[in-house]
């Protein structure tokens, strides 16, 4: 719990607790005090003094009624000389003579604008994100006695929740479930169950399985009562292994004479699931006969009484087969098989009138099962595995149904079917990883399996306190939030599909692009910098900018200190072998301080290390934090002290579990210093959603807390894929077709991969052709086997050869499980044959369009010449990967002139979700720094990779004046004081240069 501060005139009470304070218990704030509560105020400014000291910040709400009354000015005076985060509230607009009158230093602190163009909720968010994140800072939660707590919001509430949930932001979702925690212990009357269901159900498809256990116990303590929320909380604790609770919580809604029939039935469906998986986790326990048998009785009882309840005929028909395969007496012989017929017949009866739910084809795969019909079963399953209303969590319980009751893979033909349902599962969650076929397994006989091949992995997981265990051939490395990374096999894969707290699961591929005297006075870095007492230097000495690049010159002067010792106070580079490497893995080498002191004492350098001459990361380094030597002007933020990550993105580990691990590197060796971290990213992916929900952004995110952990910022570069025709975009109303080319040179690589995402709204299918010489067009009538079979709901995966000698793969995902849209995976060539050259084609053509009809598609870069599209190309949303991770600083690149024009090369936003980025913009046209394998010089260089490490710079700039005052902001803070305080700010986004030019000076400002 925290209390705000509000200095405010009286007339403007009604708008401060309707419009802005209703949200802030949301965000952990529940409490407010103003001068009207402050015994003693009127007689001494000490009674303010004291009272602002017991709030976390304070508000100034501006307004012309506030500048009618000198008391609240007096107060604004108090809060200027506090050390207390300030936050501006603009609710009315002043005109020149108003704003005169108050203290010029207010106008240098941010502001949540209510009178801006872009709106109360864009000003709401600003609000919220300025707020130092509840107990950071250092500062005292306590509540003081006279404080006034806010009315709770609940629409406000469910729609953080869901916002949260939406982007797998555990950080948020954990906090807002902490904060109504807090609030239900108060509340003296129950949470409307409304609401409760809503945000029950949020979480449920989030898989976030501790939060919801911990809402719902809550709010049912709270007095909510409604049978679907107690139901969820059962669910909740099933989920979480907590079944003596939850079969209580399930028994109280049966014993519920006021329960909904239908909510009575889902009950007793989790009762049986209860202990059909108490018997499923030890088969071989004491007692596991029983629980077998209880299960059995609670499918049975709810299928007996509405024999519409078919999943719970299904269960009790497939838990007898069970029984009776493991020697237990718990049915009537032929019992089983006696319902699975009677559901069969009816599910038939009702297929004759209108599609059956996806859910009844289920049920009805299950039940030719249980009546050892396979033939009609795996024509069945067909019409199940294509339903349109197919989602990742309906397979991935009907597969473990399937493996861990059933037993199918026990038999010849039942194996069949379990291998096309796993295919289907790990298309759905695990798209983006190539897993083998199991090959055919001989039932008579066992042989020992060679060991298999591992390759790099992200996991996410529901929860963050989870981690898979007993998989079989997996390592885990680190974990940022609820993502893991991790080395494992196809049996790993396989595996951790079976648990149904693994969300998804991505392979790390090679990937990721480098994207490359005046620029620094231009973003207004100065020697000194104005302050209320006189002037002050800052030249970063209490941060640390941690930078992930391609390599290091150790040796070059710009990274020395006035001592003459190395200011990089670690190297870990992922690509040499040999090691030792850093604490907690297992490749690469680590070099300390006192190596890396040694090198520059004999300037002499490891082989592997080398001097990365020309080398893009010593250039990008010395613009972050390198100092003046030679003709090189100097870095941002010339004392910093440099964490160099040598990347190994581009090799077989993979960008993003390079990345991933490079960032909990980051925060380890951050933390063991006791300084805050700003993190340089200039390499980036283009395959994808941009939406910043993958699993990679969602660890970026990870990092920072979702922006609330203070001193962790991560600034990416926006990218130079504006000119490189990477990034097409195709709108198909209904009924229509269109043909996407693009080009493959002699010099690209051997493989190619291109994601198109739209949304599962709109019934898209599509068709490949193989290349034709550049620039010829394809013989007409075009035979059919230059183009590939169609993919879409009803085949979702075809691969092959073509005649011409290239190998494809389509796969198309419906309701992909990072963000409910649709995709197509296209993969040219393999590791054996290249894919061929010249203009490909890809055929599209609609069905029903329920939304735009807009199909993005992106061609992931890799070594040779890139590939472009020849059609429909568009140079928005051509931001890489991962600069489109919400709390991620993401920089354009403009020339250090004016008027500013933004570089030919960079990226274009916003993001496919409509995120505004990039955020601000820096010099990276012919940037001057230090060139790599020399002692003093400097080399010119263009990209938006030049760009980022201004924008790092100036926030260690930062983190090192807020360190030394005791106060450090988070990612949160800096972000939405960074949109505001830029050289050429008008309050409008543009899609190169996001909010404008960085000023550094006016950002130390903001928070001095």
């Amino acid at each position: 719990m925290a209390t705000v501060y509000v200095i405010y005139a009286g007339e403007d009470a009604p708008f401060l607790k309707e419009r802005v304070l209703r949200g802030l218990p949301s965000n952990g704030y529940e409490y407010w005090l103003a001068r009207p509560q402050v015994a003693g105020a009127d007689a001494s400014g000490h009674a303010i003094v004291q009272a602002m000291n017991q709030c976390q910040a304070v508000l100034i709400i501006l307004s012309p009624a506030l500048l009618a009354s000198t008391v609240p000015l007096g107060e604004i005076d108090i809060a200027l000389a506090d050390r207390r985060t300030l936050i501006v509230v603009q609710i009315a607009a002043l005109d020149e003579q108003e704003a005169a009158r108050l203290p010029a230093r207010l106008w240098v602190l941010p502001k949540a604008d209510f009178t801006a163009e872009e709106g109360e909720e864009q000003a709401k968010r600003l609000l919220a994100g300025l707020l130092p994140p509840v107990g950071s800072g250092g500062f005292e939660t306590r509540v003081p006695a006279n404080a006034r707590r806010i009315e709770w919001n609940e629409e406000i509430f469910t729609a953080a929740l869901a916002r949260a949930t939406a982007r797998h932001d555990h950080v948020s979702a954990e906090a807002l479930v902490d904060a109504i925690v807090s609030h239900l212990k108060h509340r003296p009357y129950a949470y409307p169950a409304q609401h409760a269901y809503n945000d029950l159900q949020k979480l449920r498809r989030e898989r976030a399985f501790e939060l919801m256990r911990r809402y719902g116990e809550a709010v049912i303590a709270s007095g909510t009562r409604q049978d679907g929320v107690r139901r969820l909380f059962g669910q909740a604790l099933i989920e979480t292994g907590q079944y003596d609770p939850a079969l209580r919580v399930l028994q109280s809604i049966i014993d519920d004479p006021n329960a909904s029939r239908q909510e009575l039935f889902e009950a007793r469906g989790l009762v049986g699931r209860t202990f059909k998986q108490r018997y499923v986790n030890a088969p071989a326990a004491p007692g596991a006969d029983e629980l077998l048998r209880q299960a059995i009785a609670a499918y049975e009882t709810a299928y007996v009484e509405d024999p519409g309840n078919f999943w719970h005929g299904v269960n009790a028909a497939s838990c007898m087969l069970r029984a009776e395969r493991d020697g237990i007496n718990a049915a009537p012989p032929g019992r089983a098989r006696e319902i699975a017929r009677q559901i069969v017949e009816d599910l038939d009866q009702l297929a004759q009138n209108a599609p059956l739910a996806v859910w009844d084809c289920a049920s009805r795969v299950e039940a030719l099962l249980a009546l050892d019909q396979y033939e009609e079963a795996g024509r069945a399953l067909d019409v199940y595995i294509h339903h349109p209303d197919m989602t990742t969590f309906e397979v991935s319980s009907t597969f473990r149904q399937y493996d861990q009751v059933l037993q199918l893979d026990r038999t010849s033909p039942g194996a069949a079917l379990l291998a096309r349902l796993r295919s289907t599962v790990e298309r759905y969650r695990a798209g983006k990883v190539t897993v083998h076929p199991i090959p055919a397994q001989d039932f008579s006989s066992k042989s020992v399996a060679p060991p298999a091949p591992t390759r790099p992995l992200l996991i996410r997981l529901g929860d963050a306190a989870r981690e898979p265990a007993g998989i079989t051939d997996l390592v885990i490395h680190s974990r940022l939030g609820k993502i893991l990374s991790a080395r494992g096999s196809d049996a790993s894969v396989r595996e951790l599909l079976a648990d149904p707290q693994v969300i998804s699961i991505e392979e790390s591929r090679p990937a990721g692009q480098i994207e490359c005297d005046r620029s620094v006075p231009f973003i207004k870095v100065a020697d000194e910098y104005a302050h209320v007492a006189g002037t002050y230097k800052e030249r970063g000495d209490q941060a640390l900018i941690a930078v992930i690049d391609n390599g290091i010159d150790v040796l070059h002067e710009t990274f020395l200190g006035a001592d003459g010792n190395s200011r990089i106070v670690g190297i870990w580079d992922q690509t040499a072998a040999g090691g030792p490497p850093p604490e907690g893995f297992t490749y690469g080498t680590f070099h300390d301080a006192g190596a890396i002191d040694g090198y520059v004492k004999t300037g002499i350098v490891p082989p592997g290390l080398g001097r990365n001459r020309g080398g893009h990361g010593t250039h990008v380094a010395s613009i972050a934090g390198g100092r003046a030597v030679g003709d090189f002007f100097g870095g941002v933020a010339p004392d910093a002290k440099l964490l160099i990550i040598v990347s190994a993105s581009s090799g077989p580990i993979g960008y993003s579990q390079s990345h991933v691990e490079a960032l909990a590197f980051i925060n380890t060796f951050a933390t063991s210093l006791g300084l805050p971290v700003v993190v340089n990213v200039s390499q980036g992916m283009n395959a994808g959603a941009h939406d910043g929900k993958s699993a990679l952004e969602v660890a970026f995110d990870a990092f920072s807390e979702s922006g609330r952990k203070p001193g962790r910022v991560v600034v990416k570069s926006a990218g130079n894929e504006r000119d490189k025709r990477g990034h097409a975009k195709v709108t198909l109303p209904p009924g229509s077709q269109e043909e996407l080319r693009w080009r493959r040179a002699p010099e690209a690589g051997r493989t190619e991969r291109i994601e198109l995402w739209w949304s599962s709204a709109d019934e898209i299918e599509f068709r490949l052709r193989q290349p034709v010489p550049p620039g010829t067009t394809p013989p007409a009538p075009d035979p059919p086997e230059n183009w590939s079979d169609w993919v879409g709901t009803a085949a979702p995966e075809r691969q092959g050869t073509f005649p011409g000698g290239s190998p494809y793969r389509l796969v198309f995902t419906k309701r992909h499980i990072d963000n409910g849209d649709s995709q197509l995976l296209i993969e040219l060539g393999n590791p054996a044959r290249a894919a061929g050259q010249g203009d490909w084609a890809l055929e599209m053509r609609s069905g029903t369009v329920r939304d735009s009809g807009e199909v993005h598609c992106w061609i992931e870069r890799s070594p040779g010449e890139p590939t472009s599209f020849l059609t429909f190309v568009d140079e928005e949303m051509t931001l890489s990967i991962p600069g489109t991770a919400q709390s991620v600083v993401t920089v354009g690149a403009v020339d250090a002139f004016k008027p500013i024009r933004v570089g030919g090369f960079s990226s274009y936003g916003p993001t496919r979700d409509g995120q505004k980025k990039p955020l601000v913009c820096a010099p990276g046209v012919q940037v001057r720094a230090a060139e790599g394998g020399t002692d003093q010089d400097v080399s010119l260089k263009s990209g938006t990779s030049m760009a980022a490490p201004h924008v790092a710079g100036a926030i260690a700039l930062l983190l090192s004046r807020a360190a030394k005052a005791g106060r450090i902001p988070s990612g949160s803070q800096i972000i939405s004081t960074l949109l505001q305080k830029t050289q050429n700010n008008n309050g409008r986004w543009d899609r190169g240069q996001g909010y404008g030019v960085i000023d550094a000076s006016a950002l130390l400002a903001a928070f001095d």
